[in-house]
């Protein structure tokens, strides 16, 4: 992509699908008008630190790059609303990460995140997080604090325990655990009497929470 990129200063929607894309150009931080980028299906290892300076983005869709490390400073990003980066390689989420408080959707499906930063609890609008096929044994304490959320896909992970606190997020609709590492499930589980879907097959579960029978 040319640097030139950045005289299109009027550019709100920007998207560059399945170009073979190595890399972009520090310029694209000028255009800071975009409230929509996509650059799904390109080759992308990295982004450049300027992307930070897009702070009318909405919507950003980075699905099946190479990505391994988002910028530190990308918690700038505090107007995003959608976050899709499905398909890369990131293990590590930055600390910034806790400051994108307008997410109401975030897709990290399919990379090799370990584990979330604690302030992960920070993203109070979020109502959608898709974290399947990735490497976690735990989500933290702190994810009861989320209590807009509707919809938490954690399934193809390696969690060995669900934290209790999840009877606190009282609007889940959906929770899916399957293809884990999990034992049992917190009593707390059955607080969710909103849940229309709770899949937990494949895993190791010797019980199940003695009021299980409430969730209907």
């Amino acid at each position: 992509m040319p640097s030139s990129i950045s005289k299109l200063l009027n550019l709100t929607n920007l998207e560059l699908n399945c170009c073979d894309l190595v890399h972009l150009p520090a310029s694209i931080g000028c255009l800071e008008k975009l409230t929509k980028l996509e650059i799904r299906e390109n080759l992308l290892e990295s982004l450049p630190d300027s992307i930070c300076n897009l702070r009318n983005l909405l919507h950003l869709d980075l699905e099946e790059n190479q990505i391994r490390d988002l910028p530190v400073n990308f918690g700038q990003l505090t107007k995003l609303t959608e976050l899709i980066l499905d398909k890369n390689e990131i293990s590590v989420l930055p600390e910034s990460f806790g400051n994108l408080e307008s997410l109401i959707w975030v897709d990290l499906c399919g990379n090799r995140i370990e584990f979330l930063p604690e302030n992960f609890k920070n993203l109070k609008s979020l109502e959608i997080i898709t974290l399947s096929k990735n490497f976690l044994e735990r989500l933290p304490h702190s994810f009861g604090d989320m209590r807009s959320l509707s919809i938490l896909k954690v399934d193809q992970n390696r969690l060995i325990e669900l934290t209790p606190s999840i009877g606190l997020c009282e609007n889940l609709t959906e929770l899916v655990l399957t293809e884990n590492l999990l034992s049992s499930l917190p009593e707390s589980v059955t607080q969710l009497t909103h849940l229309t879907n709770l899949l937990v097959d494949r895993n190791r579960l010797f019980t199940l929470p003695h009021n299980i029978g409430n969730l209907r």
